[in-house]
């Protein structure tokens, strides 16, 4: 859009250009409500999430299955997670890094993943981790933010905050170029 307003492409450009990118998910998610920031880890794939704790592919799936949406915690995810992450809202590991399998796999599947979380410990026989000092059930809620790396407890209201303006005006843009595909031609030339 600065390219048209800069007179540097035509909006017919600008169209060309968006031919492929789904425009009812432009905007950017952001964390609002109950939750409290306790720590923080490398974000490894943007976006954010908020839901049950989930120690498990298996469990990520049952509560997925549910409706409920779940925080995948792992401490260092294996190839046999993978029906775990297409389950869970995010997915938050002890170990790694952006170039970790957790990261990459969580970027091609769109999902909000931190990694390398020092102050997380997972107690798997008693279905519980700790963070930042505090114990947490699975079953308890997190949110996570995927921007700023940031993990925090409790449930957290997710909110869209979507480029009005712009969108309007690609709308315009859309029906101006429908228009102008829509004129027959006079004598047979093209418009």
């Amino acid at each position: 859009m600065d390219l048209v307003r800069e007179g540097l492409i035509a909006p017919t450009e600008a169209l060309r250009r968006l031919e492929g990118i789904d425009l009812e998910r432009a905007g950017v998610a952001t964390l609002r409500g109950e939750a409290t920031p306790l720590a923080t880890a490398i974000s490894a794939s943007p976006g954010v999430a908020s839901g049950h704790i989930a120690l498990d592919s298996e469990t990520a799936w049952r509560m997925a299955e549910d409706g409920e949406p779940v925080i995948l915690v792992r401490r260092e995810p294996s190839t046999d997670d993978i029906a775990g992450f297409n389950a869970a809202a995010g997915i938050l590991t002890m170990v790694g890094g952006r170039t970790a399998h957790a990261a990459v796999v969580a970027r091609q599947l769109g999902k909000a993943c931190l990694v390398g979380c020092k102050s997380l410990e997972i107690d798997e026989n008693n279905r519980r981790i700790m963070l930042a000092g505090r114990e947490f059930n699975e079953g308890d809620w997190l949110s996570i933010d995927g921007e700023s790396g940031e993990i925090s407890s409790g449930r957290a209201e997710i909110v869209i905050e979507r480029p009005e303006a712009e969108l309007a005006e690609l709308k315009r843009w859309f029906e101006q170029a429908d228009k102008r595909d829509q004129i027959p031609a006079i004598g047979g030339a093209a418009p």
